[in-house]
C-alpha cells in the first residue's frame, strides 16, 4: 500500500508540475477610464501531451477583478488567429495580446487586476492566478455646470461672468 501511495504521489507531483497555464503581463494604458479599451499582454505555457497545448482553437476568457484586486468576473472571451504556438511539452508562446473593454459602470479604484483563463486546454483565470499587476480605473462621470450669484448681488447685462465646471 505504501508503494501505491508513493506512486500516486509521484504521478500527481510530476503531472502537476507540467500543467498548462496562462501568465498575464502588462495592461497598456493606466490609469484607464471605465468604458475604454486596454491592451493586455500575456503568454501561455503548454502542459504535457498535445491535448494540453495551446492553439488558435483555444478559447480565452478575460477576467477583471473588483477594485481591491481579489474577486474576478468575466468581461469577455476571444480566440486567436494566425498565431504560431509552440507545439512541445512545457513549450511557451509569448507576445500575445488582446484588447479588452473595461465595463462602463466600473467604479474608481487603484487595485484592479486582469486575469486570463482558457478552455481546451483548461486554465482557471477566475481565481486571479497569474493576474496582471494592479492598475487604476477611473469611473465615468457626467460633468455638470452650475452658475450662481452670491446672494444679494446682481449682474448687469453685458458683464463678463466667470464660472468653473467640475465633474
Amino acid at each position: 500500500s505504501r508503494f501505491v501511495l508513493l506512486s500516486m504521489f509521484m504521478f500527481i507531483l510530476i503531472h502537476g508540475l507540467n500543467a498548462q497555464f496562462v501568465s498575464t503581463g502588462t495592461v497598456s494604458v493606466t490609469p484607464v477610464c471605465a468604458g475604454a479599451q486596454v491592451t493586455v499582454d500575456f503568454s501561455v505555457t503548454n502542459g504535457t501531451g498535445s491535448s494540453a497545448y495551446y492553439t488558435n482553437s483555444t478559447l480565452y476568457t478575460v477576467y477583471l477583478s473588483n477594485s481591491s484586486g481579489t474577486s474576478f468576473t468575466s468581461i469577455g472571451s476571444f480566440s486567436t488567429t494566425g498565431v504560431t504556438y509552440d507545439a512541445t511539452d512545457a513549450g511557451s508562446t509569448t507576445g500575445l495580446n488582446y484588447s479588452a473593454t473595461i465595463p462602463a459602470g466600473t467604479i474608481s479604484g487603484a487595485s484592479y487586476k486582469i486575469s486570463i483563463g482558457s478552455s481546451s486546454p483548461n486554465f482557471d483565470g477566475s481565481t486571479g492566478t497569474n493576474a496582471s499587476a494592479a492598475f487604476t480605473i477611473n469611473a465615468q462621470v457626467i460633468p455638470s455646470v452650475s452658475v450662481a450669484v452670491t446672494p444679494g448681488q446682481s449682474v448687469c447685462q453685458g458683464t463678463n461672468v466667470s464660472f468653473t465646471a467640475t465633474p
